[in-house]
Parts: C-alpha cells; sequence; structure tokens
C-alpha cells in the first residue's frame, strides 16, 4: 500500500487544525512553518473573538457552531471567556463614511446582539492545537519553505532555506496573506485559481478610563462580518 502524506505548510490556528485533522486520513502529517513567527500574525494575536452566527453563509454557520461547541467543551475550553458580541459601526456613509485610520469613539455607533460569542486567547490556544497534534503524531518541523517541488504539474513538496526537502501526496499552503505572494515567487498567478485572497482592514481607537470600563471583557466587533478584534484595553484596543 503506498503511504500517503501530506506537508503543511504554516503552522497558525489553520494549519495546525488542519494537521490534526489531517492524522485521520493520511500516513503522515508534516507540519512546517518558520522559526519563531511574528507576533503580527493573526494565529499569534492575543485574543480573537469566536461567533457561531454567520447569516450571509449558512455552510460557514454550521462549521462555526461545531467549532465553538467544541471550543467550549473540549480542551481548549480554559482559553474561551463566553461574553455577548457588540457590534460598532463606524459613522457615516457612502462617500462620507469614515476609513478605520480616522475612526474616533464617539463616531461608533454599537449594539448588543445575541449571537452566541466569546472571545479566545488564540496565542495560548494555538500553542494547545499544536502540542495536541504532535502528541498524536504530527511531524513539526521548524524550517522556512523557500519553494515548491514539481512532478510535471502537480505540487509534490516543498523545498526549505535549511536545504531539506519534503515530498508528499499532498501540499497545502497554509499561509494566510502570505500566500499570494509565495505562489508569485514559484510563478503561480493568482489568476490561475489556486486560491482566493481577502484583506480585513484594522484600526485602533484611544479609550479614556471611563470608555474602557464600559467596554473591557466584552467581545468587540467593527462592522458586522470582521471579528478579530479583541477585548479593549487601556489605552488602545
Amino acid at each position: 500500500m503506498i503511504e500517503k502524506t501530506i506537508v503543511i505548510v504554516g503552522a497558525g490556528v489553520a494549519g495546525a487544525s488542519t494537521a490534526l485533522a489531517a492524522l485521520d486520513v493520511y500516513d503522515k502529517v508534516h507540519l512546517i512553518d518558520f522559526p519563531s513567527p511574528p507576533l503580527t500574525h493573526a494565529s499569534q494575536g492575543l485574543e480573537r473573538i469566536v461567533r457561531a452566527s454567520y447569516p450571509e453563509n449558512k455552510a460557514y454557520e454550521l462549521l462555526a457552531s461545531e467549532s465553538l461547541r467544541q471550543i467550549k467543551s473540549g480542551p481548549l475550553s480554559k482559553y474561551f471567556h463566553e461574553s455577548k458580541r457588540h457590534v460598532l459601526q463606524p459613522g457615516g456613509t457612502g462617500s462620507e463614511r469614515k476609513t478605520f485610520r480616522e475612526i474616533h469613539f464617539d463616531d461608533l455607533d454599537g449594539e448588543y446582539d445575541e449571537q452566541p460569542a466569546g472571545r479566545i486567547d488564540a496565542a495560548d490556544a494555538l500553542e494547545c492545537i499544536k502540542q495536541m497534534a504532535q502528541d498524536r503524531g504530527v511531524i513539526l518541523i521548524s524550517e522556512r519553505v523557500t519553494s515548491l517541488v514539481w512532478d510535471g504539474d502537480v505540487c509534490s513538496g516543498v523545498r526549505t532555506k535549511e536545504g531539506s526537502t519534503y515530498l508528499a501526496t499532498f501540499v497545502l499552503l497554509a499561509m494566510g496573506y502570505r500566500v499570494p505572494a509565495f505562489l508569485a515567487s514559484q510563478g503561480k498567478a493568482m489568476e490561475d485559481g489556486l486560491c482566493k485572497t481577502a484583506i480585513v482592514p484594522w484600526g485602533e481607537v484611544k479609550l479614556d478610563d471611563q470608555q474602557h470600563e464600559e467596554l473591557k471583557g466584552k467581545a468587540i466587533t467593527i462592522v458586522p462580518g470582521a471579528n478579530i478584534f479583541k477585548e479593549p484595553r487601556k489605552g488602545y484596543w
């Protein structure tokens, strides 16, 4: 029987979670990420909002609901803090709408909703997922992937800056916003239909003591759909 192997590039939440699940399908799972990823990456953030309601995408809503159920009932529960979700909408409409860099606290109009939601300590939760994956047999490799290996039109592995080559039945790029630039460096333009990308704008709002007291401990979302904003902290959030 031919051994089924997978190489996953990127050990963030998406990559590490996929590696854990891939053990049910593949005989060998390699999870590769460069040493000491910068804390600016989404999966390394202090906190992220978790919610279950996505009325604009029912298929995703089912996945999110199951994810939230597992978070609350499994080993990640100690990193999860349930709270109501406070949705903030930047003031102005059309051409008068303010950009995120121009937002001030007084421009925001928000209200609580009843969606199941909360915030999760993303960096600690990620380390827990990676440890679970390793305990079950995922091979975690701290190297920087620099190129893809091709067998004709099929991607059959990756090469690293450290000089290693890892061959696999399947290669998955879980590199977040770095995927388009990496594919371009390999001569694979986005027009090839290999993946789609999205950008989530973000900004900071300065809070005074009263505003911080009012909002602390809440899961904050700016504009419905953008859900990666952390609990307000004194000074900035």
